[in-house]
């Protein structure tokens, strides 16, 4: 049996070029990853959102999700070193064990 369907929404960016941490700006009423995470969190097929954030802000990111996402949301760490071993051979090491 494969996985459920999944998201990875990648709200790692650093904003420098903003001058400005651009993931915690409020728009109108939310930060702006928020947006992206609320709209992937209304489809009922999706089990499963993957959430890539800066290293040393999974429990900032974890305090900040929205009740819809307690139990869907996955915060995974920007850390490439990270990445780069979960992704040889298509290893779903960092696939949690989710409830049905």
């Amino acid at each position: 049996m494969g996985h459920p369907p999944v998201a990875i929404l990648v709200a790692a960016g650093a904003g420098r070029r903003m001058g400005a941490d651009k993931l915690w700006i409020d728009f109108f009423g939310r930060p702006t990853w928020r947006w992206a995470l609320d709209t992937l969190l209304t489809l009922p097929q999706l089990e499963l959102v993957a959430l890539v954030v800066p290293e040393g802000a999974i429990d900032r990111f974890s305090a900040a999700l929205p009740e819809s996402g307690q139990g869907r949301c996955l915060n995974l760490p920007r850390d490439a070193a990270w990445w780069s071993s979960a992704g040889r051979s298509g290893s779903t090491r960092w696939w949690p064990a989710w409830p049905r």
